[in-house]
């Protein structure tokens, strides 16, 4: 699939908010475990077999289309990875890891914006410690901006939203919509497209692509809620 795939006009699909923001935190949620190293068996296995599958699961509660899905395995629910559990850690070391100094596909926001690394860390442990979440280097095992920790966060947000009383859950949707804008949505589309440059035909280039869009439709549909207020 073309990277073009990945700018196709999103479509707005009306939906209950609520029930919007709990789809919309799954797929934050399943995306997280995609972008994480697959460090067992059963994420990989997740990976390889479940992600698609749960990923066309959720879509169908989303507020807008993300066409990319329907690309994943087959209709059937086949593997987004046709290899086995270890093939799957090897394929994300080989592309994401730094084992040789510098990783072919960065995974950090730091080598995609023009921007001072210690402010865009700081920055994010600022959203993280205001909405409860303590970060710690050495328990997270991953640098605050992590594609899989800033997919984590969107995840909680969307969560807390889901649950949340009315006056509250605009809180929540709006710090997602800040934390989105101020971040994922500058950066996410360059990965991808380097994603795209060094793999092409990779497993994880297919789901660079659900990303995107996903991403996408996101800032899309907040700013159509904050536009209604």
């Amino acid at each position: 699939m073309s990277v073009d795939a990945m700018n196709s006009p999103i479509e707005l699909c009306p939906r209950d908010d609520r029930r919007a923001s709990a789809a919309r935190s799954q797929f934050y949620k399943i995306l997280s475990g995609v972008f994480n190293y697959p460090a067992d068996a059963a994420q990989s296995d997740f990976v390889r077999r479940g992600a698609a599958e749960a990923l066309r699961d959720a879509a169908a509660g989303l507020p807008f289309l993300v066409p990319a899905v329907a690309m994943l395995g087959d209709a059937g629910g086949g593997d987004v990875v046709e290899a086995g559990d270890e093939d799957v850690a090897l394929a994300y070391t080989s592309l994401f890891d730094n084992c040789g100094g510098r990783p072919a596909v960065p995974l950090h926001e730091k080598d995609y914006v023009q921007r001072d690394t210690k402010q865009v860390w700081e920055e994010l442990i600022r959203f993280y410690e205001h909405f409860g979440l303590g970060y710690d280097l050495k328990a997270s095992g991953e640098w605050p901006d992590h594609l899989g920790t800033e997919l984590q966060f969107l995840h909680y947000l969307t969560f807390l939203e889901t649950g949340a009383p009315d006056d509250a859950a605009g809180t929540y949707a709006a710090a997602a919509g800040d934390f989105l804008e101020r971040h994922l949505a500058n950066w996410v589309p360059k990965f991808a497209d380097n994603l795209a440059g060094k793999a092409e035909g990779a497993a994880y280039v297919a789901l660079a692509q659900v990303l995107v869009q996903f991403v996408a439709g996101e800032v899309e549909w907040n700013r159509s809620r904050r536009a209604l207020q």
